[in-house]
This record gives C-alpha cells, sequence and structure tokens, in this order.
C-alpha cells in the first residue's frame, strides 16, 4: 500500500529488470470522503474523517474544511481515518476535501459537508442574528413589542 502519483514501474521477470527511466508511472486512486464524526463542531474540537485512500503516513494527508486547514493529528485507521483539530473559522455546509501528497479528494463527487458550530443569535428578527450561528446563546436583541396579540405590537 501506498500514495500519491507518478511513481516510477519497474518490473522484473526472468533476472531481467525494466529500464528505470520513468517511461512508467503509477498513481494510486485519489482519497474519497464518506463521512465525518461529528458532523459540526467548535473550534479545538477534534473530527474524524472517514473515507478511502488516505494513505498509511499521516504526515502527506491535510485536511480542509471549506478551503481551511484542519491540524490533522493521527490517523487511526490506515488509509480510511483521519483526526483533526478544528480551526477558528466559520460556516455552515463547507466542503470537506482531504488532501494525500498531490491527490485531491473530488467535494463535488463526495458530497460531505461540514459546520464550524458558533454560539450567537438564531433569530433573524433579531438586530444581532448571526447566520453563522448553530448554537442559541440567549444574546438576541428584539426592539419593540413582539407579541402580536398587544395594542403596541412591532413587527
Amino acid at each position: 500500500p501506498g500514495q500519491g502519483s507518478g511513481a516510477n514501474v519497474t518490473v522484473s521477470v526472468g533476472g531481467q529488470i525494466s529500464d528505470d527511466t520513468g517511461a512508467y508511472a503509477f498513481s494510486y486512486a485519489p482519497p474519497r470522503v464518506l463521512g465525518i464524526g461529528p458532523p459540526a463542531a467548535y473550534p479545538g474540537e477534534e473530527i474524524t474523517v472517514y473515507g478511502g485512500s488516505f494513505g498509511a503516513d499521516v504526515s502527506r494527508v491535510s485536511v480542509f474544511l471549506g478551503g481551511e486547514p484542519c491540524n490533522v493529528t493521527g490517523m487511526p485507521e490506515t488509509h480510511t481515518a483521519v483526526t483533526c483539530v478544528v480551526g477558528k473559522h466559520e460556516g455552515k455546509g463547507l466542503a470537506a476535501v482531504v488532501v494525500v501528497e498531490d491527490l485531491m479528494s473530488d467535494w463535488e463527487l463526495d458530497g460531505i459537508a461540514f459546520t464550524y458550530r458558533k454560539d450567537g443569535c438564531l433569530d433573524p428578527a433579531s438586530s444581532n442574528f448571526d447566520s453563522n450561528a448553530t448554537d442559541a446563546d440567549g444574546s438576541c436583541v428584539l426592539y419593540g413589542c413582539t407579541d402580536v396579540s398587544k395594542y403596541n405590537f412591532d413587527p
């Protein structure tokens, strides 16, 4: 098992060895992302990316969530799982991509998305609504009366 692309191929048959000029090259399949656990996390939390063709050398694997690096920390399963610590970024439904040497997973093919968890106001009617927030923190600010049955209701 290996990883990457452009590996020279040498053939040996009956004591004869092919010319090792690089005329023949072999490339492993690009990595595939098949899942993330958990699919949403706060900055500083560790996640596991599951898939295939991740290789056996964790130092040659990179993970990107919405184009931002996720700090790779380990490979619990050779070729099929890698762990990383989520960076301080924001966004929902972002592309999860794995790069192994010079081969990159195809987000359009895999379609696995990640969400950076963030505390904030989830109420769109609030003056401090945060479209990137995923968890309510009680900070919403509403002006006027929001009770429709009252005479001073202010939509």
